[in-house]
This record gives structure tokens, sequence and C-alpha cells, in this order.
């Protein structure tokens, strides 16, 4: 009964309360329509601005990533320039140890000379030992070995010496190219910061406070690295090319040594009449040789130098009636020295042409573990009025709501501002950070440098806020 005397009572009532009820609902729905309308403008607005912002960080990230993988390609390009600066080096020593080599052995077997070097009397020795003893075999085997040195000898002595200046000549060329590229590199950081940043976006560009913060970070790359001449110079951290170089030597160029072998077996056997014919017997002629190449410590001269040791043992077999009697002969030979020099003042052993160990690029931090390279900091920005914002919209003339509905941005300056740091970084492929008892350090010597982007410093990022709101008017 209440429901249907409600009813009844609210379908008798005045015309003009319905009215007013009726009007009172049509204001409620315009409000609420005002409301949606700025809740829809203000997402629309926000979603353009965050957009914009995000693509804004990722042209930012592309661009110093960017210029920090032009660094570490430089700093690769310097490491596989240097490592070839050390084979060449290895390969000079090796040419050098060569020439001693065959000098050596051509001094041992050659009658009176071998080339422009007089022979140590080595030969002679030898063959008069074999002649007590009748001569044969050893003196034909003497022979097939001062054939095979002398062709040995011939062929170093021709070559040695142009490939040293070739490659003395070379290390001059990597020297000058690897110092180049890393001050270009360093140059060439903002370029392409510049560029990306276009690429990405043609209305972005690096702000003040970005263009000043490449610049430190300019500098600080060129001061990363430095320039070291190791030539004269001793006790001096540009000896690292140096301890490089020699820690490279395979070990027949640093240190060979052994008995004889192939081509030069012994061999130099002889049997037959003894002691001028006074009984019969026969002797073996045994030899030791060793050498060794170094670097002088001014790195200015590589030095080679073999030597060998040569005896004779026989046994003479004399008659004293029927009796036989053993008689022991040992026979010293004169040592023969080959010598290969390159550099310095050395005279008929001078191998070809050396300047030394050339200048190269290293880091100038040695004693210290310095994985990474200076941060390049980039701070980017873009006018708000290149967003498509209502504001924009109604300064176009193309106005979504127009009147006082439309709403207005409010940046610092009329900019959008975001930054993105990022550096070069010493890593090794094989995880390896402790090789022989040392800890190893980032350095030009290895191409192991990679990039990555780093969290950008909040001072930095709170004095480019301020400086964007000083420049705003």
């Amino acid at each position: 009964m209440r429901g249907s005397t409600a009813r009844f009572h609210a379908m008798n009532l005045p015309p003009g309360s319905r009215q007013r009820q009726s009007g009172q609902v049509m204001i409620l729905v315009a409000i609420l329509a005002i409301v949606l309308l700025l809740a829809a403008l203000l997402v629309y607005n926000v979603g353009r601005v965050n957009l914009v912002r995000t693509r804004l960080q990722n042209t930012a990230d592309s661009a110093s990533y960017s210029s920090a993988l032009v660094m570490a390609r430089a700093y690769n390009f310097t490491a596989y320039s240097n490592r070839a600066m050390v084979a060449n080096q290895v390969a000079i020593a090796q040419m050098v140890s060569l020439a001693s080599w065959s000098r050596f052995y051509c001094l041992v077997f050659a009658d009176s000379k071998c080339g422009k070097f007089a022979a140590n009397g080595t030969d002679r020795a030898i063959l008069f030992g074999l002649k007590l003893f009748g001569s044969q075999p050893g003196k034909t085997v003497n022979n097939i070995y001062q054939n095979i040195s002398n062709s040995v000898f011939n062929t170093f002595d021709a070559t040695t010496g142009p490939v040293v200046t070739f490659l003395d000549g070379l290390e001059g060329v990597l020297s000058n190219a690897s110092t180049a590229y890393l001050l270009g590199t360093a140059i060439e950081v903002p370029a392409v910061a510049d560029q990306v940043v276009k690429d990405n976006d043609p209305q972005a560009a690096l702000s003040g406070a970005g263009t000043a913060a490449v610049a430190v970070a300019e500098g600080q790359l060129l001061t990363y690295q430095r320039r070291y001449t190791p030539l004269r110079r001793q006790n001096d951290p540009g000896n690292r090319f140096h301890n490089v170089t020699m820690a490279s030597l395979d070990p027949w160029t640093s240190s060979r040594s052994g008995s004889e072998d192939p081509p030069f077996t012994t061999g130099l056997t002889a049997f037959g009449r003894c002691l001028f014919g006074a009984g019969i017997g026969g002797i073996d002629f045994f030899g030791n040789w060793s050498g060794t190449a170094a670097l002088s410590n001014d790195n200015t001269q590589w030095t080679a130098n073999d030597r060998g040791t040569y005896f004779g043992f026989g046994v003479c077999i004399i008659r004293a009636g029927w009796i036989p009697i053993p008689i022991p002969i040992f026979m010293p030979v004169p040592p023969s020295t080959g010598m290969g020099i390159a550099g310095g003042n050395a005279g008929q052993w001078q191998v070809g042409s050396y300047s030394g160990l050339r200048s190269y690029m290293g880091l100038s931090r040695l004693n210290q573990p310095d994985w990474e390279s200076p941060t390049i900091n980039l701070f980017v920005e873009r006018k708000t009025n290149t967003v498509d914002t209502t504001k924009q919209m109604h300064d176009r003339g193309q106005p979504i709501a127009g009147g006082q509905l439309d709403m207005y941005d409010s940046e610092a300056s009329g900019m959008l501002q975001v930054a993105s740091s990022a550096n070069a970084y010493f890593v090794r492929p094989d995880g390896q950070w402790n090789l022989g008892g040392y800890l190893v350090y980032g350095n030009l010597f290895n191409p192991y440098w990679e990039a990555h982007l780093v969290k950008t410093p909040l001072p930095l990022v709170l004095a480019a806020d301020g400086a964007q709101a000083g420049a705003g008017p």
C-alpha cells in the first residue's frame, strides 16, 4: 500500500515541480560532461607529453651509447695497433735470431769464411781430428754440412735486412695511425652525438648544458690516454711496450739450446788408421748449441747471439808386441759464435735498419685498476611547442574545446629535457681477471673494450635543470 500511495502522489505532483527536477539533472549532467572533458584533455596532454619524452629519452640514450661505442672502437683499434706493433717487434727479433743462427752454423762449417764473416777455426779443427782417423765418412758429412750452412746463410743474409727494414717502417705507420685515430675520435664524439640526435628526432637537439657536458667529457677523454715514448728510457711506464714484447717472444727466439738437430746432426765420424798410421780406431764429434735474443733496456737495439761447443772423443788402438793398447783421445774444438744485431752501431753484424721501439698510445693511469673510460653525459631537449598538445592545437587555430577549457604547458623555458650517460669499459671475455698472480687492469694492448649506458650523476641532472630554468623567460 505504501508503494502504491507513493507512486500515486508522484504522478499527481504539480507541473512546476517536475520541471525544476529536470533542470537540476541537466545541470549535473553538464558539470559531469565538463569534468569528463577536462579529464580526457588531461589524459590526452599527459599522454602526448610522455610519448614525446619517452622518444626523447630513447634519442638521448642512442646518442650517448653511440658516442661511447665510438670510444670503445677507438680503444680496440689502438689495442690492435699496439698488438700489431708487438707482433712486428717479435718478427724483428725472430729475423735477427735467424741471422745469428745462420751465421753461427756457417762459421762452424766454413773452410775460411762465410760471406764477409771470417771463420773461427771450428771447421778446421774438426777436419784435422777426422784426418787423424782416416777422414771418412766424417769428411763427406762435413762437406754436406758446409754446403747446407752456406745455403741457409746466404738465404737469410739476403732477406733478413730488407724484412727488418720493412717491419721497422711499418712500426712508424702503426704508431702514428693509433695516435691520430684516438685524438680524432675524441673530437668526433660530439659530432656523433649531435648527428644521432638529429637522425632520431629532427626536432630535438643538445641543450646548452648538454653541449657543456660533452665539452667536459671530450677534455677528459683526451687525458684518459697518453702517448708513451719508450726509446732510450729505462724505469719508465713507457717500458710496458718493452715488457709486453719480451713476454710475447716464442721459446726459440728467447732461448734456444740443445744438442745438434737435423740438418746438423753429429755424423762427424771417422774410422781407420790413426795417429798417422800408428794404430787403428775411430773418433766422433759432438756438439751443443744455445742462443738468445733480447731487446736492450733502452729499447734501441735487438741483439741475438748463438754459440756452440764442439768436441771429439776417440780411441786409437796401438800394439806393443802382441798387446793392444787403447789410447783415448779427447779433442776440444774452438767455439763458434754467430751474432745478429738490429739498431745501434754494430758494424758488420748490423741487420737492416732499425729505429727502436716506437711511440705508442696507452692509458694514462697505468698503476690503477682502470676499467672504465670517462663518462659521456648528454642532455637533450625539445621545445614544447613541437608537442601536439591542446595548447599547441589552440595556437594553430585548431582547438579541441576552446575558450577556458584549453590546457596550457608549463615546462621550464618551454622545453622538455632528458639526460643520458654512457662510457666504454674493459672486460675480459673469458672472465679471468687474475692471471699469473697479477690483477688484469684495463689497457690498450687487449681489444676488450665495450660500451654501455650508466646512471647520470644526480648533481649533473640538478645543474642541467637549474640551467634550463635560468634560461627561461
